[in-house]
């Protein structure tokens, strides 16, 4: 008896044990045949069993669950549309078995989530899969990066992404011009040594390693006589690398209004120095004119230009420096002048232009000064200028037969030339 009651006793614990194992895998996702190796919150014991682990999977709190939920939002990572985005609605929207939380087209079915050039957006929502700023519909790469594009053989591919560059039927692995149709030697030449081939160089004879061609018409700027294509010569034109056929420079500076970042400064057409520019927008200047060079009793007419429209202005011109021996002046000197549109200032009086008669050859330096009559209204405090003239005088100097010096020529010299002859005549006569 107590045998048998030994035996019934071992055979109902070796019974239970059996058992346990069982009810433990009942549950779970291992129960379902879906067993993983959960991440940081436990389960399995390390091998997929499906063992107890602390999350937060219920309406009460801490729970202890035998399932492996990476996001902790109650759903088993196997059944879980975002396993490591928490989302407890399980929301998707598009259908595409991806979570709105976690869908980089959240809108719009794209299983695979693809996204080219890793900025978030899935490429099936993507209005620039490539990021190269141009949009998909006008990219003739859509998938690869080629912001110039460039399409050697205009077949709407571009050469990031054609397999035949020049379209020659021979694909670009086994082509050696891959950039020239239907040539197969000389494509390693590069004449210039820009790094640029020849066979593809828009400048093969003028280095150019940008291969910029500003008008597009397939020569490079570095050695197209016209870069612009506005029918000014680059050696004529005042913006080589702007189209503006009317060549229209307000401020005189050399450089094309459709081209000058300088600012409007006004350079006196008559005084060609670019440093000399008259400003509006600064304190009251002035500028002589002409910057020339003069011969010998050749009437030079003196011009006054101010950064004024429509004012008054007192000047004064005199002669700073001159060759040796020289004693020459400003005729006209002192006057007043009204300032027009084109910034000259001219004399109020008739026949009162400042004048100066060179009588020997050499370096002159003129100095003009001038006085606004009336306060100015950009600077209330600035009324005064000065601006110096440099002339080069050429030719001999002017004397008489006799070693006596004529002051002036022209009708003055002319009559006074005819009034000695005549004086000479009278005693002879005598």
């Amino acid at each position: 008896m107590r045998k048998a009651r030994f035996f019934s006793v071992n055979f109902v614990a070796a019974a239970l044990l059996m058992a346990l194992p069982v009810m433990a895998q009942t549950d779970g996702e291992c129960g379902t045949g879906f067993c993983g190796t959960p991440n940081n919150n436990g389960g399995g014991g390390g091998g997929g069993g499906g063992g107890a682990i602390l999350v937060n999977n219920t309406d009460i709190g801490l729970t202890y669950s035998t399932s492996d939920d990476y996001d902790g939002d109650g759903y088993e990572d196997d059944f879980d549309n975002c396993p490591f985005r928490p989302n407890r609605d399980q929301a998707d929207s598009d259908g595409d078995g991806v979570g709105d939380v976690c869908d980089n087209c959240p809108h719009a079915a794209n299983k695979d989530q693809m996204d080219t050039d890793g900025d978030g957006i899935g490429d099936v929502c993507d209005p620039d899969m490539d990021n190269d700023g141009i949009p998909n519909a006008q990219d003739n790469c859509p998938l690869v990066p080629n912001k110039s594009q460039i399409d050697t053989d205009g077949d709407g591919l571009g050469d990031a992404c054609d397999p035949d560059i020049d379209g020659d039927g021979i694909p670009n692995k086994d082509d050696p011009c891959p950039f020239l149709a239907n040539v197969t030697t000389g494509c390693d030449d590069d004449t210039d040594g820009d790094g640029i081939l020849d066979v593809v160089d828009n400048c093969p004879m003028a280095a150019n390693p940008s291969q910029k061609d500003t008008d597009g018409d397939g020569i490079g700027d570095n050695c197209d006589p016209d870069a612009d294509n506005d029918g000014i010569p680059n050696g004529n034109d005042n913006c080589p690398l702007v189209y503006n056929p009317d060549q229209k420079d307000s401020d005189h500076d050399g450089m094309g209004d459709a081209c000058d970042t300088n600012g409007f400064c006004l350079v006196v057409a008559k005084n060609p120095d670019p440093t000399q520019c008259l400003d509006p927008k600064t304190v009251f200047q002035v500028v002589g004119a002409p910057r020339v060079t003069a011969k010998t009793g050749e009437t030079i007419d003196l011009s006054l230009y101010a950064n004024r429209q429509g004012v008054n202005v007192n000047y004064k011109w005199f002669v700073t420096t001159q060759p040796s021996g020289s004693d020459d002046n400003v005729g006209n000197p002192v006057g007043t002048a009204t300032c027009g549109d084109g910034y000259e200032c001219a004399p109020l009086s008739d026949g009162k232009r400042p004048v100066l008669i060179p009588h020997n050859p050499g370096q002159y330096t003129l100095t003009l000064t001038a006085d606004l009559a009336q306060t100015d209204t950009v600077e209330p405090s600035v009324k005064h200028a000065e601006a110096t003239l440099p002339i080069t005088v050429t030719g001999t100097a002017i004397n008489s037969g006799g070693g006596c010096a004529i002051s002036g020529q022209g009708p003055a010299g002319l009559l006074v030339a005819l009034g000695l002859g005549l004086a000479m005549l009278w005693r002879r006569r005598r």
